[in-house]
């Protein structure tokens, strides 16, 4: 149908190791947009089929699959890679910010993967259908006309051992070996003091009371009238603290690409940066990424149709009208931007700049941003290429570059919502890695630490979801749970807030309902900071993580979803860590208000610990809402 002919390489190894490169000559007058490869299929002995497989899937952080057909039941569904995103989904470099899926029992797996350092733009994703489940690879190559065409990188595919951790392992040695590798630690000097100082976030709305509906300022308006709230929590956990603030825009809430003037006005605003930071504490901005905002939902006053420009538009294929997903309706109309066009990168650069001149210490400028990700156009008039490719990946990291020129000396650090994507972790600094969004349809596990930790901070996020996923009057102790896996990942705290400085379960969850214990809360992230900070600094901030020496857990605890489902996890949480010396520890989190145990086989040279933890016979003893952390 097409005059194209393509060339496959095969490789295999003597360690069982195959690979293949793809090439294409394009004799045809058209763009070839995308090679996919979607030839393995796995068979269906899942968890919930009565098997043993699972599946990881790199989304956010990562996550393991046990059944591959309860995403379909959500809006986080299969969709193929197309414009335009949809924001969660299988998108990388985005909400997808690795290269590798696999799938594995408790003793064995296979990995497959891209070894791709140029970043191509790609969709890496799942679908059950007759075939079992299907692992999918959407190559967007931006293939020209009468030309060559070569991906350029291999795929991988090979034997590892059983669990989520040998595949992060297998794909952090590509990464150490490859020019995706970070330059710059966590303890880069450049950075600002206070990145490497463990901060607690709380974040909280200055206008209503959660993601949509009614935007009346509520009682933490003005700003500084939540500073009493920030003394009490920096007291009682000894930490400064990082406001992060949401609906502070003087524009609209949530409405790229324009966010200043804040709400109120730059004096008022101005006020509550000072006194903040003279009690040593921080502020931090959300803000809506690279899109356009026609008109807002939540705040009816702004309209910007009148100087809507339709030249610096991300196109969709065809001259059609260009739309979004992202948000849509619920929170503004409008649509996306090309993150390569110089006028879309100045107005980025502009706004940033602003929140930097009023001495900002954080702007999640890219939140619905997920990822970094840069939106797909297909514009001939951009000087880009009229399909997507590796040039997105290109213009981002080009986008960045212009901000941390124009930022010169200014220590203001940038952010996405999710995890950075590997090709912009020396760029966004310091991220959203909502964990929580994998929950509706599968377990989040650290992948993203096991691989990054060490280049990169990242915070627990605002939760937003997971109220919807999981009713809270069967979940009482979910919130002790999320803080406990954030710890344990090496992440940082965050606390959503109500406005008279109540936490909350998340940012979607009604004020009204009953909430969290508030002490048991504080008790258990008291025992995390005073770890964290100091005793184990050296190796959950500025080492590596590694897969823990065998230990059993001796109880559980069951998150129960609205759907119908649960999801088990251990009443002890642990990871384990190496330090920049190469001491290593273990770190156990005992999470509930009840004692907790572990059986472990190996000598402990040392246990710091909150509480009067025992170890004796090979048994560990936690105390409720304790940290226990053993040096090897």
């Amino acid at each position: 149908m097409y005059d194209i002919t393509f060339c496959i390489t095969f490789k295999l190894n003597a360690a069982s190791k195959l690979s293949f490169t793809v090439e294409a000559l394009n004799d045809g007058d058209m763009y070839l947009e995308f090679i996919e490869f979607s030839g393995i299929h796995l068979k269906r002995n899942f968890v919930c089929d009565g098997g043993d497989m699972k599946l990881f899937w790199p989304m956010t952080e990562g996550c393991e699959v046990e059944n591959p057909d309860l995403r379909e039941t959500s809006w986080k569904r299969f969709y193929p890679a197309e414009y335009p995103s949809r924001g969660w989904q299988g998108l990388y470099p985005g909400c997808v910010p690795m290269q590798y899926m696999a799938c594995y029992n408790d003793t064995e797996g296979l990995y497959v993967a891209s070894h791709d350092e140029k970043g191509v733009y790609k969709g890496i994703d799942y679908f059950p259908d007759e075939k079992g489940v299907s692992m999918i690879w959407r190559v967007f190559c931006a293939g020209e006309p009468h030309a060559y065409v070569s991906l350029g990188f291999p795929f991988v595919i090979t034997a590892v051992d059983g669990g989520w951790m040998p595949s992060a392992e297998r794909y952090r040695q590509f990464i150490q070996c490859s020019t995706l590798k970070p330059i710059e630690t966590v303890k880069d000097a450049s950075l600002p003091e206070w990145y490497s100082d463990y901060p607690i976030v709380i974040t909280y709305p200055v206008r209503g009371k959660k993601d949509t509906g009614d935007m009346t300022p509520n009682a933490l308006f003005p700003y500084v009238n939540v500073l009493p709230i920030v003394e009490k929590f920096a007291k009682a956990l000894n930490v400064r603290i990082m406001v992060l603030l949401m609906h502070w825009e003087g524009t609209a809430p949530w409405a790229p690409p324009y966010i200043w003037p804040p709400f109120g006005g730059e004096e008022c605003f101005a006020e509550f940066v000072t006194k903040l930071h003279a009690g040593g504490n921080l502020v931090g901005l959300y803000a809506s990424g690279i899109g356009w905002t026609d008109t807002s939902t939540l705040w009816p006053e702004y309209d910007m149709r009148d100087v809507r420009d339709e030249s610096i538009m991300a196109a969709p294929p065809g001259g059609a009208k260009p739309f979004t997903y992202i948000c849509q309706g619920p929170i503004r109309i409008g649509t996306d931007l090309c993150g390569a066009h110089p006028k879309v990168k100045k107005i980025v650069v502009d706004e940033i700049m602003k929140a930097a001149m009023a001495d900002v210490d954080y702007l999640q400028y890219f939140d619905q941003t997920i990822g970094g990700e840069p939106p797909m156009c297909y514009s001939p008039d951009h000087g880009h290429p009229p399909v997507p490719g590796a040039w997105q990946t290109d213009e981002m990291k080009r986008l960045c570059g212009d901000v941390k020129a124009a930022l010169g000396d200014r220590k203001l650090i940038i952010g996405c919502e999710s995890a950075s994507a590997e090709n912009f972790l020396g760029q966004l600094r310091f991220n959203d890695l909502r964990f929580s969004c994998t929950y509706e349809f599968a377990r989040p596990v650290p992948a993203y630490a096991y691989i990054f930790h060490e280049y990169i901070v990242n915070f627990m996020g605002n939760q937003n979801g997971f109220s919807g996923d999981f009713a809270s009057e069967e979940n009482p102790d979910s919130m002790l749970f999320r803080l406990a896996y954030s710890f344990t990942a090496g992440d940082l705290l965050t606390l959503v807030i109500r406005e008279d400085g109540v936490i909350t379960w998340d940012w979607g969850c009604d004020w009204s309902v009953n909430m969290p214990d508030q002490e048991k809360l504080i008790k258990l992230m008291a025992s995390m900071v005073d770890l964290r900070r100091v005793k184990a600094k050296d190796y959950m901030q500025y080492g590596r993580m590694i897969a823990p020496p065998s230990y059993e857990s001796t109880g559980s605890f069951t998150l129960y979803r609205r759907n119908g489902t649960s999801l088990t996890e251990p009443d002890v949480l642990c990871s384990a860590w190496v330090a920049q010396d190469g001491s290593k520890a273990v770190v156990f989190t005992n999470y509930l208000d009840k004692t907790g145990s572990v059986k472990i086989d190996y000598e402990a040279k040392e246990i710091i610990s909150s509480g009067e933890c025992t170890l004796k016979d090979g048994i560990l003893t936690i105390p409720p809402l304790t940290v226990v952390m053993i040096k090897l």
